[in-house]
């Protein structure tokens, strides 16, 4: 998961030199939603390791929950008409890394 934290904090990077840029109100407000999407997968991912060794459960959920929290992001580019193929991708790999997530710290359970 150390990898998907890192990919994520790529992203995040990326989202926060787009917010820099002039751009509309509402691709303003999809990219504060994309913000806040990959602080908490930054997070997220990087908590699993120690807490799949106190409690498996919570990993598997805090991990299961990046997936649809990447949705969110998502949808919210979709919305406010915003190209951006290097979130896109980043959207993409947190989906890919919270699945592959949710498979490993399932079989702790």
């Amino acid at each position: 998961m150390t990898s998907a934290a890192s990919t994520a904090q790529t992203t995040l990077h990326v989202i926060a030199a787009m917010t820099k840029n002039r751009i509309s109100a509402a691709s303003l407000k999809a990219l504060k939603t994309c913000e806040d999407v990959y602080r908490y997968a930054i997070r997220s991912f990087g908590m699993i390791y120690s807490e799949l060794t106190k409690d498996a459960m919570s990993a598997n959920y805090d991990v299961s929950v990046i997936g649809p929290e990447a949705d969110r992001c998502v949808k919210a580019l979709e919305a406010a008409k915003v190209d951006a193929p290097q979130i896109s991708q980043g959207n993409r790999n947190s989906q890919l890394y919270s699945a592959i997530g949710n498979e490993i710290t399932a079989t702790f359970n």
